[in-house]
C-alpha cells in the first residue's frame, strides 16, 4: 500500500488502468504473433502492478468511501471491487501456468475495460473533485 496523498494516488491508479489495458492489448498481439514468452513477460509486469493497485483501491480508497459515502454508494463500490478477484486470479493463472488461452484473455480484457469504466464513473467520482465537483475528496 502506497503512503501518498489521496489525489496523487488516484492519478497513479488512473495511469495504471491505462497501463494495464495497453499491456493486455500488447499481450493479445504477442499471442497472435505466436510470441508466448514475450506475452508472459508482459503479463508478469501487469500482475506486479495489479497486486499493489488492488491493495490501494480496496484499502485506501475504501476507507475514504466508508467515511463519507451513503450505503447505496458503498454497496456499488463493493460490487465494483468484487471484480478484482476475477481479474487477479485469471492473470495469476496465466502467469503461474505459463499458458494463456485466447478466449480467457479476451474475456479478461473485456472485464478489465468494463471494470475500469465503472471505477472511473462510480468510485473515483466519489472521491476526486476532478472527476466530480461534488466528490468526497477534501
Amino acid at each position: 500500500m502506497r503512503k501518498i496523498d489521496l489525489k496523487e494516488l488516484i492519478e497513479i491508479l488512473i495511469k495504471e488502468h491505462e497501463l494495464i489495458l495497453k499491456g493486455l492489448k500488447e499481450v493479445e498481439n504477442k499471442i497472435n504473433e505466436n510470441k508466448l514468452e514475450e506475452a508472459l513477460k508482459i503479463l508478469e509486469e501487469i500482475f506486479q502492478i495489479l497486486k499493489i493497485h488492488i491493495l490501494d483501491e480496496e484499502s485506501t480508497l475504501m476507507k475514504e468511501i466508508y467515511k463519507k459515502a451513503n450505503q447505496e454508494e458503498i454497496s456499488q463500490v463493493v460490487e465494483i471491487f468484487s471484480m478484482h478477484r476475477k481479474i487477479y486470479y485469471t492473470i495469476e493463472s496465466f502467469v503461474s501456468k505459463k499458458k494463456i488461452k485466447k478466449e480467457a484473455l479476451k474475456e479478461i480484457m473485456s472485464i478489465v475495460e468494463d471494470h475500469t469504466k465503472k471505477e472511473h464513473e462510480k468510485v473515483y467520482s466519489l472521491i476526486s473533485p476532478s472527476n466530480n465537483p461534488n466528490g468526497l475528496y477534501v
